[in-house]
């Protein structure tokens, strides 16, 4: 046996010899609560038990009091990982000498002894650990008061440990070292709320140190004086809110060369960065929540620098006179407010994707060169681009919430454009003249109230050459778009996807028809729709919603030829008393929704629709019973919700509708 796993044995009150077992590498005991002490019989009382194991896992234990372990020795000579999480009473000591162990983790054990006082550690923990030069390592994850009272960790004491990670380690104030450390590699804090200090010449007392990690360390003020070890690669600053700024270190730069990743998050007393300015190699640049921030270093940012994001700097008005770095590909910038403007040399040519969000001050944008995507949400006092028009390379371009644009540039959309999503611009007339690229696939218009769509077609319709002009087009969504009337001659033949959403004035779709390969079409809001084209529905149509379009609803009937592909139906808040699937409904049906119809009191003339499988009746305040011919044999699901006068009628055996719905296999019924 290599693997044994022991799961909920209710009656287990005693553990057989498993450490006889000469082959068995892993050993998980999980939720025997019936265990309140392991003692020596859980060995073999053999000098080599567990001679094998390598994977040791004690899991939601909640009687176990103690390990009776101190008299087995050489137990575990092959074991590297080690955890116990979730015994709340376990009490005593752990195994002695694991000499080949690398992994311990203990979490939530909330009277296991990690304690000692300051600056010493006669604990369990030492006893495993201590004097083994192959443990690489140590995970301490603590989320009860108490657990861990240890003060000071003292790093000398692990001379082989790579990571080291303290999570919820709430008594932690420092750690404490004076010889160098040639191995820690990674070191996280997390939830340490009183902690205070790094090891004061980290500098020099670590230098292969290339991770570090610290977050929600209230009682963090400072760094060391000396600054940060030399390899440091990756850095994340987060929630330290008593912190003030970073060392000038040694180097040439603040910040050591090496570093390739500076991310700082919610540090609201930072004011500014070294006057060294960032590391020569940097190339992510992440800071968020640093509301007095004001300024970046004269010097700017390094010219490896390809990723930069800024969010919640309140106060931040400027980047640096010397501009972004040519390398740069990724700008993103969020709640920004007082952040007027770019440098004026503008984005380097390389850069490939800008986001700009919630900033009320910005009013224009330099050159984009080669952008692929421009994102912008919430600029509302944006009025336009410059002349030269968008990036050829463009594919993705967001607009939204821009109060005061008015136009685009006079020219062409990029040819490359996949994705055109226009939303929350009340002021914007009209897109370029010469139209959008051929190759466009989703174009997306919505709450744009004066906005006219290809203006040289005329107005007040969608133009006639749509289908010309979009050959490629696959995704429509035109919302809030109160002028137009109709369609004229019809839409892109490739065109899968429709939504047309609040059109007070639109009465009549295309008189050619839809196209074939339509599939989805979503209608809402278009109350004076209510004829549908002589050619009817496209027959490949798997999805449609009509959602308060009544006049729509009614002229359904005959629209859906023999041959429909219609498989999902929903009909909302439809204004009548009665609704009949008769001669409206294709059989090719299998999910029907009626919802939030408040006026609905009767349905009749499901029961033909011989392919539904799911019905679902949705706030229907008046609906008074099922139809009286009964429901398809076909049903499988069956929801009721909202509905209070049907409801009683359904519920158990005996009530005036259960007989209609007894044969389905899946109801679900509530208020």
């Amino acid at each position: 046996m290599v693997s044994l796993m022991l799961f909920e044995c209710e009656s287990c009150e005693s553990l057989p010899p498993l450490g006889l077992l000469p082959f068995l590498k892993v050993l998980e005991i999980i939720k025997l609560d019936g265990i309140v002490s392991i003692n020596g019989d859980f060995h073999g009382n053999n000098s080599s038990s567990f001679k094998s194991l390598e994977t040791l896992n004690f899991s939601l234990m909640s009687q176990w009091e103690k390990w009776e372990c101190q008299d087995v020795i050489g137990a575990f000579p092959r074991l590297r990982h080690l955890s116990i999480s979730s015994c709340p009473r376990l009490i005593r000591q752990l195994p002695e000498q694991l000499i080949s162990l690398e992994r311990l983790e203990i979490e939530d054990c909330r009277q296991l002894e990690v304690s000692a006082p300051r600056l010493t550690m006669k604990t369990p923990l030492l006893e495993i650990v201590g004097s083994s030069n192959t443990f690489e390592n140590l995970e301490i994850d603590s989320p009860n008061d108490d657990c861990v009272s240890l003060q000071s960790f003292p790093l000398d004491l692990f001379p082989a440990i790579r990571t080291l990670d303290f999570t919820w380690f709430e008594n932690l104030q420092m750690i404490s070292q004076s010889l160098v450390h040639n191995h820690l590699e990674e070191l996280t804090l997390k939830y340490c709320f009183v902690f205070e200090s790094l090891p004061g010449s980290m500098h020099m007392l670590l230098p292969y140190l290339r991770r570090l990690y610290i977050r929600d360390c209230p009682e963090l003020k400072t760094f060391p004086n000396g600054g940060f070890p030399s390899n440091l690669e990756e850095m994340t600053i987060k929630y330290c809110p008593k912190l003030e700024s970073f060392p000038d270190g040694d180097s040439d730069n603040g910040f050591p060369s090496n570093l390739e990743t500076l991310k700082i998050r919610d540090i609201p007393r930072l004011k500014s960065f070294p006057i060294r300015g960032f590391p020569s190699n940097l190339q992510t640049l992440t800071i968020e929540g640093c509301s007095v921030l004001d300024s970046f270093p004269d010097e700017g940012f390094p010219s490896t620098l390809q990723t930069l994001k800024i969010v919640g700097c309140s106060v931040l008005e400027s980047f640096p006179d010397k501009g972004f770095p040519s390398n740069l590909q990724t700008v993103i910038i969020k709640d920004c407010p007082r952040l007027e403007s770019f440098p004026d040399r503008g984005f380097p040519s390389n850069l490939k994707t800008l986001k700009m969000k919630k900033c009320p001050r910005l009013e224009s944008f330099p050159d984009r060169s080669n952008l692929a995507t421009l994102k912008i949400k919430d600029c509302p006092i944006l009025k336009s681009f410059s002349g030269r028009g968008f990036s050829s390379n463009l594919q993705t371009l967001i607009i939204e919430g821009s109060s005061a644009l008015e136009s685009f540039p006079d020219k062409d959309f990029p040819s490359n454009l996949q994705t055109s999503d226009i939303k929350d611009c009340p002021r914007l007339e009209s897109f370029v003249v010469k139209g959008f690229s051929l190759n466009l696939p989703s174009l997306i218009i919505q709450c744009c109230s004066v906005f006219e769509l290809f203006p040289s077609e005329g107005f007040p319709s969608l133009p006639g050459s749509m289908h010309m002009q979009l050959p490629s087009l696959r995704e429509l969504c035109i919302e809030d778009y109160p002028r137009l009337e109709s369609f004229l001659e019809g839409l892109p033949s490739n065109l899968k996807i429709i939504i047309i959403q609040d059109f007070p004035r639109l009465k009549s779709f295309p008189d050619i028809g839809f196209q074939s390969n339509l599939q989805t079409m979503i209608i809402e809001g278009c109350p004076v729709l209510e004829l549908f084209p002589g050619g009817g529905f496209p027959s490949n149509l798997k999805e449609l919603k009509i959602i308060n379009c009544s006049r729509l609803v009614g002229s359904l009937k005959g629209t859906f030829t023999d041959n429909s592909s219609l498989e999902t139906l929903q009909i909302a808040e439809l204004d009548a008393e009665c609704f009949s699937g008769e001669g409206l409904l294709p059989l090719s049906l299998t999910s029907l929704a009626i919802i939030r119809c408040p006026n609905l009191e009767k349905l009749k003339g499901l029961h033909q629709l011989s392919s539904l499988q799911k019905l679902c009746l949705q706030d229907c305040l008046n609906l008074q019973r099922l139809p009286e011919e009964g429901l398809p044999k076909s049903i499988s699901e069956l929801s009721i919700h909202g509905c209070p006068l049907l409801i009683p009628r359904c519920q158990k055996e005996g009530d005036e509708d259960w007989e209609k719905i007894a044969h389905i296999k899946n109801v679900y019924i509530w208020q």
